[in-house]
Protein backbone atom coordinates (compact mmCIF):
# COMPACT_ATOMS: atom_id res chain seq x y z
CA UNK A 1 0.00 0.00 0.00
CA UNK A 2 1.29 3.45 -0.89
CA UNK A 3 -0.53 6.34 0.72
CA UNK A 4 0.13 9.75 2.28
CA UNK A 5 1.68 9.77 5.75
CA UNK A 6 0.11 12.28 8.11
CA UNK A 7 3.26 12.25 10.25
CA UNK A 8 5.53 13.34 7.41
CA UNK A 9 7.55 16.50 7.82
CA UNK A 10 5.84 18.49 5.03
CA UNK A 11 2.40 18.27 6.57
CA UNK A 12 3.51 20.76 9.20
CA UNK A 13 4.96 23.14 6.61
CA UNK A 14 1.76 23.87 4.70
CA UNK A 15 -1.35 25.58 6.11
CA UNK A 16 -4.53 23.63 6.66
CA UNK A 17 -6.18 22.59 3.43
CA UNK A 18 -3.25 23.01 1.03
CA UNK A 19 -1.11 20.00 1.98
CA UNK A 20 -0.90 17.87 -1.17
CA UNK A 21 -1.57 14.62 0.70
CA UNK A 22 -5.24 15.48 1.07
CA UNK A 23 -5.74 15.08 -2.69
CA UNK A 24 -9.52 14.57 -2.45
CA UNK A 25 -11.26 12.41 -3.65
CA UNK A 26 -8.43 9.88 -3.95
CA UNK A 27 -7.49 9.90 -0.26
CA UNK A 28 -10.61 9.58 1.82
CA UNK A 29 -8.79 8.04 4.80
CA UNK A 30 -5.39 9.25 5.92
CA UNK A 31 -2.90 7.29 8.01
CA UNK A 32 0.48 7.51 9.65
CA UNK A 33 2.74 4.45 10.05
CA UNK A 34 1.18 3.43 13.36
CA UNK A 35 -2.48 3.88 12.37
CA UNK A 36 -2.03 2.06 9.05
CA UNK A 37 -0.31 -0.84 10.79
CA UNK A 38 -3.10 -1.03 13.39
CA UNK A 39 -5.75 -0.93 10.66
CA UNK A 40 -4.09 -3.70 8.65
CA UNK A 41 -3.54 -5.89 11.70
CA UNK A 42 -7.21 -5.52 12.70
CA UNK A 43 -8.10 -6.81 9.21
CA UNK A 44 -5.91 -9.90 9.72
CA UNK A 45 -2.77 -8.78 7.88
CA UNK A 46 0.80 -9.11 9.09
CA UNK A 47 2.82 -5.98 8.41
CA UNK A 48 6.20 -6.97 6.99
CA UNK A 49 7.75 -3.56 6.33
CA UNK A 50 6.98 0.16 6.40
CA UNK A 51 9.10 2.97 5.01
CA UNK A 52 9.00 6.48 3.57
CA UNK A 53 8.84 7.17 -0.15
CA UNK A 54 9.79 10.36 -1.92
CA UNK A 55 6.85 12.76 -1.84
CA UNK A 56 7.50 14.72 -5.01
CA UNK A 57 3.85 14.99 -6.01
CA UNK A 58 2.80 16.03 -2.53
CA UNK A 59 5.31 18.89 -2.72
CA UNK A 60 4.01 19.91 -6.17
CA UNK A 61 0.33 19.79 -5.20
CA UNK A 62 1.01 21.61 -1.91
CA UNK A 63 2.83 24.53 -3.52
CA UNK A 64 0.28 24.70 -6.32
CA UNK A 65 -2.63 24.87 -3.86
CA UNK A 66 -0.85 27.42 -1.67
CA UNK A 67 -0.07 29.77 -4.56
CA UNK A 68 -3.51 29.33 -6.07
CA UNK A 69 -5.10 30.17 -2.72
CA UNK A 70 -2.98 33.34 -2.57
CA UNK A 71 -4.08 34.36 -6.07
CA UNK A 72 -0.63 34.02 -7.61
CA UNK A 73 -0.34 33.13 -11.28
CA UNK A 74 2.88 31.24 -10.55
CA UNK A 75 0.86 28.23 -9.38
CA UNK A 76 0.99 26.97 -12.98
CA UNK A 77 4.73 26.33 -12.60
CA UNK A 78 3.99 23.63 -10.02
CA UNK A 79 2.80 20.82 -12.24
CA UNK A 80 3.27 17.06 -12.20
CA UNK A 81 4.54 17.40 -15.78
CA UNK A 82 7.21 20.05 -15.10
CA UNK A 83 10.58 18.23 -15.12
CA UNK A 84 12.40 21.09 -13.35
CA UNK A 85 9.88 21.08 -10.52
CA UNK A 86 9.93 17.28 -10.22
CA UNK A 87 13.73 17.12 -10.23
CA UNK A 88 14.02 19.83 -7.58
CA UNK A 89 11.64 18.13 -5.16
CA UNK A 90 13.29 14.75 -5.80
CA UNK A 91 16.55 16.29 -4.60
CA UNK A 92 14.83 17.81 -1.57
CA UNK A 93 13.43 14.43 -0.59
CA UNK A 94 16.73 12.68 -1.27
CA UNK A 95 18.50 14.91 1.24
CA UNK A 96 15.62 14.87 3.73
CA UNK A 97 15.49 11.06 3.81
CA UNK A 98 19.30 10.88 4.00
CA UNK A 99 19.00 12.99 7.16
CA UNK A 100 16.43 10.56 8.56
CA UNK A 101 13.29 12.63 7.97
CA UNK A 102 9.99 10.80 7.56
CA UNK A 103 8.29 11.97 4.38
CA UNK A 104 4.59 12.46 3.82
CA UNK A 105 4.44 9.44 1.53
CA UNK A 106 4.61 5.92 2.86
CA UNK A 107 4.73 2.35 1.67
CA UNK A 108 3.58 -0.60 3.71
CA UNK A 109 4.01 -4.22 2.74
CA UNK A 110 1.58 -6.58 4.44
CA UNK A 111 0.64 -10.23 4.00
CA UNK A 112 -2.54 -12.12 4.73
CA UNK A 113 -1.47 -15.35 6.49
Amino acid sequence: IETPNTSGYTRGIFPEGVWGGYYFPRHLNLFNFKSLKTFLQSAGFVVVEQYSLFEVLIWVYSFRALLERQGSRFYRFFSDTNPVCLAFFTMVDFFATALGRTTSNQKTIALKP
